[in-house]
């Protein structure tokens, strides 16, 4: 009896099996992954959906087959910058598995990147996503995420040279005012602020009044605080805006169409040199569906509904924060699917045109303009960033 040709045998039944559309494969499993981690988190935007953290995480214990390639082994999780040459990474290195390292990298010119020390971080699944924010051009703090919904909050006052544990929750006396440079964070509907000189977290004394959902965490360029949630009464959304945490004025974003049922609403503002916008989005899947979009020529005291949601209407969804350039422009990213351009806006959110644009990612605000991020950012290092919604520069962290 002849000698079964094996190997002939399983490449003809490799062939002969069709293979599905990886795209289509990678979209489906981003739309799940998406709706298992939905959640509201304010990281730069009013509303942070955090579509921006990548789907590889510290913590998560994988499996134990060989890597195939370095990018395997080593990941980013997060990155934030103070200013426009002081930054910081936090990623994992998964050569020892199954369980992953942490690491933790700063640049000072926004371009060579130096290894810092770690703090003690655990390394099990917990299903949250690790976050780092960059307080200063030394100060950082990073959330460490662990199982049973535990949080360990560590902060560096020397560049993520040295560390130490500090409470994540809020202590002490509130502030009266937000201290510059500081975080707005929204926790159970309170407004705290994150302190730059320590890492710790206060709440603030006059808290506004809404029912608070979510908080931009950095002044806008005409140096207002914005937070968004929903009138107390009528259950319509509506921003706060405060110029040192004090004295909220309240405007309500109406008449607006709400999402169907119990979807929540995400609520997204950002500031140009001539209008503030916001965004309504219904942040099911990535990217959100778009509802509607308002502009304020008057510092947010007024609101005109320049776009509304309707059947063949584009943008019909938005991944991230809205980008207003200096320029004038509005931009609204569909990433990832529209991956080589975004829509624009040349009359105020009004009417968008499809423009070209080789930066299409998924947008969050940072203190000094916008990070962006694409679905291969954690595995690649590489992300980008603008200062003034027109140029972007691409920033890419060498795995150590």
């Amino acid at each position: 009896m002849p000698d079964l040709d094996f190997n002939g045998l399983r490449n003809k039944l490799q062939n002969a099996v069709e293979q599905p559309p990886v795209d289509k494969v990678i979209t489906r499993a981003r739309r799940r992954t998406s709706r298992r981690r939905l959640q509201f988190v304010s990281a730069a935007a009013v509303v942070l959906v955090v579509a921006a953290v990548p789907l590889l995480r510290l913590g998560v214990q994988r499996d134990t087959v060989t890597p195939a390639s370095p990018s395997d082994q080593n990941f980013v999780v997060a990155m934030d910058f103070y200013d426009q040459t002081n930054g910081y990474a936090l990623g994992g290195s998964c050569e020892h598995r199954p369980i992953c390292d942490a690491w933790v990298m700063a640049t000072g010119d926004a371009m060579t990147w130096d290894k810092r020390s770690t703090p003690p971080m655990e390394t099990g699944y917990s299903g949250q996503p690790d976050r780092l924010v960059a307080l200063g051009s030394t100060t950082v703090v990073i959330d460490d995420h662990r199982p049973g919904g535990v949080v360990k909050r560590f902060f560096s006052s020397d560049g993520a040279r040295s560390w130490q544990e500090v409470p994540i929750r809020p202590s002490g006396a509130p502030y009266a005012t937000t201290p510059s440079p500081s975080v707005l964070e929204c926790r159970d509907g309170v407004v705290t602020v994150l302190v730059n000189r320590n890492g710790f977290s206060a709440r603030l004394a006059e808290q506004p009044p809404i029912e608070v959902t979510s908080c931009q965490p950095y002044p806008d360029a005409n140096g207002k605080w914005w937070v968004a949630g929903l009138d107390r009464t009528t259950r319509e959304p509506v921003v706060a805006r405060s110029n040192a945490g004090e004295a909220w004025q309240v405007s309500a974003l109406s008449p607006a169409t709400r999402p169907a049922g119990d979807t929540p609403l995400a609520i997204s503002v950002v500031a140009s040199p001539t209008a503030v916008y916001a965004t309504l989005s219904a942040p099911v899947d990535t990217p959100a569906d778009l509802l509607a979009i308002f502009r304020s020529t008057d510092g947010g005291v007024t609101w005109q509904q320049t776009w509304q949601a309707a059947e063949g209407k584009q943008p019909t969804s938005i991944s991230g924060v809205p980008v207003a350039g200096v320029d004038g422009k509005l931009r609204v990213s569909q990433y990832p699917h529209r991956t080589d351009g975004v829509w624009t806006s040349a009359d105020g959110g009004r009417t968008f045109t499809a423009e070209q644009n080789p930066n299409a990612a998924e947008v969050r605000l940072i203190r000094s303009g916008y990070l962006a991020s694409r679905s291969d950012s954690a595995s690649t290092g590489e992300y980008l960033t603008s200062y003034d919604g027109i140029q972007w520069w691409s920033h890419k962290v060498p795995f150590p």
